[in-house]
């Protein structure tokens, strides 16, 4: 666990390469831990995605599939819900807006993940970005003001995100 945070300090700090090294060394230490190869491969999946690589990321969001579909429980977990934020944030690199949208089709309300306002806040800021992007601004427009009522501009890693969509709709 130590070293999946630090990893991901990392990677915030955009030492992308010793990030890197330390999310593989924790595959290689941990191969048994499902919670700890999830929690590397979105890690690598979310530095790929800072460093444009997109096949890399991309091949990264397939493990933590991979290992969500071998084990139920683990979706709910941090690494698994931010993964969909990360392959979102992929699809809208890709030009796949629609397929961004979808991803978040099946959950209508913040659910089960109202207590994470970061998650539920990433959600909605990723969705108003995807429907800017196709055309439908009142679709866009809700999420905005959903995520700022959520306290968007109070978070300094959302803060820039929330700024950009909103200029966009503009």
């Amino acid at each position: 666990v130590l070293d999946n945070n630090a990893a991901h300090i990392e990677t915030m700090r955009g030492q992308f390469e010793k990030a890197r090294q330390t999310f593989a060394h924790v595959l290689k230490c941990a191969p048994q831990s499902s919670f700890a190869t999830i929690a590397a491969h979105e890690g690598l999946a979310r530095l790929f995605l800072a460093t444009n690589d997109l096949n890399k990321c991309e091949l990264a969001l397939r493990c933590v599939r991979k290992e969500l579909e071998s084990h139920e429980g683990l979706g709910s977990t941090y690494h698994g819900s931010w993964a969909a934020i990360t392959e979102s944030r992929l699809l809208l690199k890709q030009g796949r807006p629609n397929d961004a949208l979808n991803l978040f089709s099946d959950v209508k309300s913040d659910g089960d993940f109202s207590r994470d306002v970061p998650f539920c806040i990433a959600r909605h800021l990723v969705q108003a970005q995807a429907a800017a992007l196709i055309g439908r601004l009142h679709d866009a427009a809700f999420h905005l003001a959903a995520a700022s009522e959520m306290g968007a501009t109070s978070l300094p890693e959302l803060r820039a995100q929330h700024y950009y969509i909103a200029g966009a709709l503009t």
